[in-house]
């Protein structure tokens, strides 16, 4: 609908105005992130630990911007950012979807308060002191 691509939608309207600088958060990884991603590991059938391919291993290896414009950028598929980056994403949504520190609003607050709501109402499940106390999937 705007003709961005889901990475470039999301520096413009949510991480540029939490003051989330170009390369604080990304759908693909810099050099110095990928250098402290944990990877995935799995035991052979002798018993031996052995990496197994990164499961975002595509963003992995996506690198340059034509690259990065091509690559399918799903929602789902993961963000990269350091927690002090991430915790501004977080502060917006804690207070009514404007950010504590730039005052911007990136959610409107009725949409913020769907987030709270049970979006799958015949299915729930209550927990209280870490247990379930009823749930209605047993």
């Amino acid at each position: 609908m705007t003709g961005q691509t889901l990475g470039d939608y999301f520096h413009d309207h949510i991480f540029k105005p939490l003051g989330i600088a170009a390369d604080g958060a990304s759908m693909f990884p810099s050099p110095e992130t990928q250098e402290n991603l944990a990877h995935m590991h799995q035991r052979d059938a002798e018993g031996n630990l052995k990496e197994r391919e990164h499961l975002y291993y595509g963003p992995l290896t996506t690198h340059s911007k034509d690259a990065q414009n091509n690559f399918l950028q799903s929602g789902g598929a993961g963000l990269f950012a350091k927690p002090k980056e991430y915790i501004k994403i977080l502060a917006a949504i804690l207070n009514d979807g404007t950010s504590p520190s730039t005052g911007a609003q990136i959610l409107n607050k009725e949409t913020v308060d769907l987030m709270w709501e049970n979006q799958i109402p015949d299915q729930y499940v209550i927990v209280y002191d870490f247990r379930v106390v009823h749930s209605s999937l047993s």
